[in-house]
């Protein structure tokens, strides 16, 4: 039991030297300085991460931003972006995202983001906004081991060198999600990480939140670890099954960034509707 404790805690020192704590705006000028010339529901990974993507629009020559989400709905941001619809505000261009899950971008967090982001959209760099397990990159994960591609993968092997992915990181908190598919949302308790896990060892280095660059440079995160994939959907009853799976972290992401509490998002709305009147998919162009 000892020498089980003794690893544990030589793990989380580890991790803990190679951190950066994040207190400040200043805090994330490493991470800027590393990317060069990524749950759904919660409002810690929504703020900083529109925070850091305003930073790279405006001091790295980004010029724009890409999101998984319905096309119709974002075609229509992009509009109001480009200042090209009759939308009045940022609230009423995201007015459109009226199918479930609502709240992954009609919440205040992302209100605030676009209503900033109303400039000329002025380079070929990208940011893309997306869940953890699509970022990271695949071939480090159990996704990998079962044949699956995923964005960060494909994303490293057909622009080698100029593609940086970024993970975020909680040990427990809460979070905006359904119980079931279509379900409405819910602000849920998320349980504490288990023993074993990536969060776990992150919520060991007793830190409120930090920074981790090239945690490949980390020998305790090169080793497969349980990871925590929180999406739209929320169970904490089958928590182990439905949101743990194994991955290197290491080799997963080339930076991550842990917030050992997070609190959910706040909807604009709680409810989630399916319109029959929704513009097709295929929406402007018909195909």
């Amino acid at each position: 039991m000892s020498s089980v404790r003794d690893s544990t805690l030589s793990a989380s020192d580890g991790v803990r030297k190679a951190t950066l704590p994040l207190e400040s705006r200043e805090d994330f000028d490493p991470l800027l300085a590393a990317i060069g010339e990524a749950s759904h529901g919660t409002h810690e990974f929504y703020r900083v991460r529109a925070g850091i993507t305003k930073r790279l629009l405006a001091e790295k020559g980004f010029g724009a931003v890409a999101i998984e989400g319905d096309w119709p709905d974002a075609w229509r941001v992009n509009r109001y972006v480009r200042g090209r619809s009759d939308d009045r505000d940022a609230s009423e261009a995201l007015a459109g995202f009226r199918r479930f899950p609502t709240w992954m971008w009609r919440n205040t967090d992302v209100v605030d983001f676009v209503g900033c982001l109303r400039a000329p959209g002025r380079s070929a760099k990208v940011v893309v906004w997306a869940h953890n397990s699509h970022v990271g990159d695949a071939r480090a994960t159990q996704m990998g081991r079962e044949a699956e591609l995923n964005l960060g993968q494909l994303a490293r092997e057909r622009h080698p060198g100029d593609a940086f992915l970024a993970g975020f990181s909680t040990h427990a908190g809460t979070v905006t999600a359904a119980t079931d598919w279509g379900a409405p949302a819910e602000r849920k308790r998320v349980r504490p990480s288990l023993p074993g896990s990536c969060e776990r060892l992150f919520h060991e280095t007793a830190q409120e939140r930090f920074l981790l660059l090239a945690p490949g440079k980390t020998p305790a995160l090169n080793a497969p670890r349980l990871q925590r994939a929180i999406g739209v959907i929320y169970r904490p009853d089958t928590e182990r099954g439905s949101h743990y799976f194994e991955a290197r972290l290491g080799a997963q992401f080339d930076a991550v960034l842990h917030y050992d509490v997070t609190r959910a998002l706040e909807p604009r709305q709680r409810g989630s509707l399916l319109d029959d009147r929704e513009p097709p998919e295929t929406y402007p162009t018909g195909i």
